[in-house]
Protein backbone atom coordinates (compact mmCIF):
# COMPACT_ATOMS: atom_id res chain seq x y z
CA UNK A 1 0.00 0.00 0.00
CA UNK A 2 2.81 2.42 0.78
CA UNK A 3 4.45 1.84 -2.63
CA UNK A 4 1.19 2.61 -4.35
CA UNK A 5 0.86 5.81 -2.32
CA UNK A 6 4.46 6.73 -3.11
CA UNK A 7 3.83 6.11 -6.82
CA UNK A 8 0.77 8.40 -6.63
CA UNK A 9 2.91 11.18 -5.23
CA UNK A 10 5.34 10.94 -8.11
CA UNK A 11 2.57 11.83 -10.55
CA UNK A 12 2.07 15.16 -8.79
CA UNK A 13 5.47 16.04 -7.42
CA UNK A 14 5.69 18.78 -4.82
CA UNK A 15 7.90 21.70 -5.75
CA UNK A 16 11.43 21.39 -4.48
CA UNK A 17 12.37 25.07 -4.59
CA UNK A 18 11.36 27.58 -1.92
CA UNK A 19 9.57 29.68 -4.53
CA UNK A 20 7.47 26.74 -5.59
CA UNK A 21 6.59 25.87 -1.99
CA UNK A 22 5.64 29.49 -1.26
CA UNK A 23 3.51 29.62 -4.40
CA UNK A 24 1.72 26.43 -3.36
CA UNK A 25 1.07 27.71 0.18
CA UNK A 26 -0.13 31.09 -1.09
CA UNK A 27 -2.36 29.40 -3.67
CA UNK A 28 -4.00 27.25 -1.02
CA UNK A 29 -4.36 30.27 1.27
CA UNK A 30 -5.92 32.40 -1.48
CA UNK A 31 -8.26 29.56 -2.40
CA UNK A 32 -9.41 29.22 1.21
CA UNK A 33 -9.95 32.97 1.45
CA UNK A 34 -11.96 32.97 -1.78
CA UNK A 35 -14.21 30.16 -0.54
CA UNK A 36 -14.75 31.98 2.75
CA UNK A 37 -15.54 35.31 1.09
CA UNK A 38 -17.86 33.78 -1.49
CA UNK A 39 -19.84 32.05 1.23
CA UNK A 40 -19.86 34.78 3.91
CA UNK A 41 -20.10 38.12 2.11
CA UNK A 42 -23.39 37.50 0.22
CA UNK A 43 -25.18 36.47 3.42
CA UNK A 44 -23.75 39.50 5.23
CA UNK A 45 -24.96 41.85 2.49
CA UNK A 46 -28.36 40.21 2.51
CA UNK A 47 -28.73 40.68 6.26
CA UNK A 48 -27.66 44.32 5.98
CA UNK A 49 -30.16 44.95 3.17
CA UNK A 50 -32.99 43.41 5.20
CA UNK A 51 -32.02 45.49 8.21
CA UNK A 52 -31.97 48.71 6.18
CA UNK A 53 -35.33 47.86 4.61
CA UNK A 54 -36.85 47.29 8.03
CA UNK A 55 -35.44 50.59 9.31
CA UNK A 56 -36.79 52.44 6.26
CA UNK A 57 -40.23 50.87 6.70
CA UNK A 58 -40.28 51.85 10.36
CA UNK A 59 -39.27 55.43 9.53
CA UNK A 60 -41.90 55.73 6.80
CA UNK A 61 -44.53 54.35 9.17
CA UNK A 62 -43.63 56.79 11.93
CA UNK A 63 -43.59 59.84 9.64
CA UNK A 64 -46.84 58.77 8.01
CA UNK A 65 -48.56 58.20 11.34
CA UNK A 66 -47.41 61.60 12.57
CA UNK A 67 -48.69 63.25 9.37
CA UNK A 68 -52.05 61.46 9.52
CA UNK A 69 -52.95 62.35 13.12
CA UNK A 70 -54.78 65.63 12.32
CA UNK A 71 -56.68 64.10 9.40
CA UNK A 72 -57.83 61.11 11.42
CA UNK A 73 -58.61 63.19 14.50
CA UNK A 74 -60.81 65.64 12.59
CA UNK A 75 -61.95 63.10 9.96
CA UNK A 76 -60.50 65.28 7.23
CA UNK A 77 -60.48 62.97 4.23
CA UNK A 78 -58.69 65.48 2.01
CA UNK A 79 -55.76 65.69 4.43
CA UNK A 80 -55.60 61.91 4.62
CA UNK A 81 -55.65 61.64 0.81
CA UNK A 82 -52.84 64.19 0.57
CA UNK A 83 -50.63 62.18 2.92
CA UNK A 84 -51.46 58.92 1.13
CA UNK A 85 -50.68 60.53 -2.25
CA UNK A 86 -47.22 61.42 -0.96
CA UNK A 87 -46.60 57.90 0.32
CA UNK A 88 -47.90 56.34 -2.88
CA UNK A 89 -44.96 57.87 -4.80
CA UNK A 90 -42.50 55.74 -2.83
CA UNK A 91 -42.04 52.58 -4.90
CA UNK A 92 -41.18 50.52 -1.81
CA UNK A 93 -44.59 51.05 -0.22
CA UNK A 94 -46.95 48.27 -1.28
CA UNK A 95 -50.10 49.32 0.52
CA UNK A 96 -51.46 51.75 3.08
CA UNK A 97 -54.60 51.48 5.14
CA UNK A 98 -55.63 54.28 7.49
CA UNK A 99 -57.89 53.03 10.27
CA UNK A 100 -59.67 54.89 13.03
CA UNK A 101 -59.57 53.85 16.68
CA UNK A 102 -62.40 51.37 16.12
CA UNK A 103 -60.46 49.60 13.39
CA UNK A 104 -62.59 50.89 10.51
CA UNK A 105 -60.65 51.72 7.36
CA UNK A 106 -60.91 55.41 6.47
CA UNK A 107 -58.68 55.59 3.40
CA UNK A 108 -56.02 53.54 1.69
CA UNK A 109 -54.59 52.09 -1.45
CA UNK A 110 -54.15 48.43 -2.32
CA UNK A 111 -56.57 47.63 0.49
CA UNK A 112 -57.18 44.11 -0.82
CA UNK A 113 -53.47 43.37 -0.60
CA UNK A 114 -53.35 44.79 2.91
CA UNK A 115 -56.16 42.57 4.12
CA UNK A 116 -55.14 39.53 2.10
CA UNK A 117 -55.23 36.53 4.35
CA UNK A 118 -57.69 37.99 6.83
CA UNK A 119 -61.14 36.47 7.12
CA UNK A 120 -62.99 39.47 5.74
CA UNK A 121 -62.46 42.82 4.09
CA UNK A 122 -63.59 45.94 5.88
CA UNK A 123 -67.12 46.88 4.82
CA UNK A 124 -66.52 50.62 4.70
CA UNK A 125 -67.00 50.97 0.97
CA UNK A 126 -63.38 51.88 0.26
CA UNK A 127 -62.63 51.12 -3.34
CA UNK A 128 -59.30 49.26 -3.56
CA UNK A 129 -57.03 50.78 -6.17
Amino acid sequence: MSRRFARGLTRFPLPSSIQGKMALVLGVLLGAMAVFLLSYVPSLLSRQAMSLTAEKAEAIGEVTAYSLVPGVLFEDHEAIETVIAGIRRDRDVTYVVVEDTLGRALQGFNVVRAYYGRLHLPGDGIDPV
